[in-house]
């Protein structure tokens, strides 16, 4: 029998280069992590902030309430849970992959015994628009089929099926027009899925391996991460344009944008936590965690990092004091 440990930092004080800032706060969740390694990233957080998902080896989530001295355990849903986890953006639909063939999907607002709508179909990887009204589900039995279900009725309804290569990464733009997948390779397709009928894009090389996609909050700006960089692209023009490339010897695998998207978090295997100024393409501050980090992101006021790592504990990172200064380095 272990424990989650979620830590708040404070990071408003200078603290040496590459060395955590100090411990605020702990707070232990009963738990039962047997996996060093879960197979999926199972964290995040509602729209508001309020709520943190997370789940444990057993596959039970905990809604954690936020905000408070110490999270509190709102409600758990038991064995619920074997892959992804996410809130919907506009905060109504909670999802998770509960494996053998069956995504099951709650309102945030139903109560605690009206039981979840449950679809047969596996998703191994999950994301929403950030309009909430688009959710792309891989499936983990077909790697080469991603379904789209249009989310903006009161349940969700399949919009299309997108066929290709293999597919190891997913990301859907802001407003829910452009699919991005990543093979398991150097290579990402595009789909146009404004219309009834999908429409293949000119697809995306990164000239590395592949280990992240993520699209910025706003526009039509998507992050790739990979073995030694992580490349920006902006796809609003006609033709794909680099934006931006970050260098940093290693991997980047999982990137972050913020919620304004002048910031991006990079998260890697060996512990390092970075953010970077998109703009000037500058390295910001950098945390050395203890153990792989399996997950980052930003919270949706801007003002915190949530790093899910290998271990079971999660890191909370403030990234500006009481006043809303933001912190600088």
């Amino acid at each position: 029998m272990g424990s989650y440990l979620v830590c708040t930092w404070d990071v408003t004080k200078t603290t040496p280069k590459n060395k955590p800032p100090i411990n605020r706060s702990k707070y232990h969740l009963d738990d039962n992590w047997a996996e060093p390694w879960p197979p999926h990233p199972r964290l995040d957080f509602s729209s508001d902030g309020r709520l943190l998902a997370c789940t444990d080896a057993d596959g039970t989530i905990q809604l954690l309430e936020l905000g408070g001295v110490a999270p509190k355990l709102r409600r758990e849903l038991k064995g619920e849970c074997r892959g992804f986890l996410a809130f919907s953006p506009k905060g109504s639909w909670f999802v998770a992959d509960h494996g053998w063939q069956a995504v099951r999907l709650w309102k945030l607002n139903w109560p605690e015994e009206q039981p979840p709508e449950v679809y047969e179909t596996r998703a191994d990887w999950i994301v929403f628009s950030q309009n909430g009204l688009v959710l792309a589900l891989k499936s983990g039995w077909d790697h080469s089929v991603i379904d789209v279900w249009d989310m903006s009725g009161v349940l969700p309804k399949a919009k299309a099926g997108l066929k290709g290569g293999p597919v190891a990464r997913l990301a859907v733009s802001p407003d829910g027009t452009v699919v991005a997948a990543s093979d398991p390779w150097m290579d990402i397709q595009l789909w146009d899925i404004s219309q009834a009928k999908p429409k293949p894009l000119p697809g995306l090389h990164h000239r590395q391996f592949i280990s992240s996609l993520a699209f910025a909050p706003k526009g039509k700006v998507l992050a790739c991460g990979g073995h030694l960089f992580t490349q920006i692209w902006d796809l609003s023009g006609p033709e794909p344009r680099v934006q931006a490339k970050l260098f940093l010897p290693g991997s980047d695998d999982w990137v972050s944008f913020s919620p304004n998207a002048d910031r991006i978090v990079t998260a890697r295997t060996g512990g390092k936590v970075i953010v970077w100024d998109v703009i000037n393409e500058k390295e910001l501050w950098r945390w050395q965690l203890p153990g792989p980090v399996l997950k980052v992101m930003f919270t949706p006021d801007g003002r915190h990092l949530a790093t899910l790592n290998s271990n079971g504990t999660i890191y909370i990172l403030r990234l500006e004091d009481r006043t809303g200064k933001k912190y600088s380095p």
